[in-house]
């Protein structure tokens, strides 16, 4: 229940991830000597995929 009555009206997201990470698990034991689930890894730039995502949602919602 939203109390707030600035809250009203905003976007909400909400970042998933689950799974095993089979799929990229090659590439990130390869590239970083360990498996890391790929939400954090930087694949570009310096910041982790799920931080990049969520500064995404953030700024969207300026």
């Amino acid at each position: 229940m939203i109390k707030s009555d600035s809250a009203r009206g905003r976007r909400w997201a909400v970042v998933l991830a689950g799974g095993e990470g089979e799929r990229m698990r090659s590439v990130t034991t390869t590239w970083l000597g360990c498996h890391r689930p790929k939400q954090y890894c930087t694949f570009v730039g310096s910041r982790w995929m799920m931080w990049t995502g969520m500064i995404g949602v953030i700024l969207q919602g300026l």
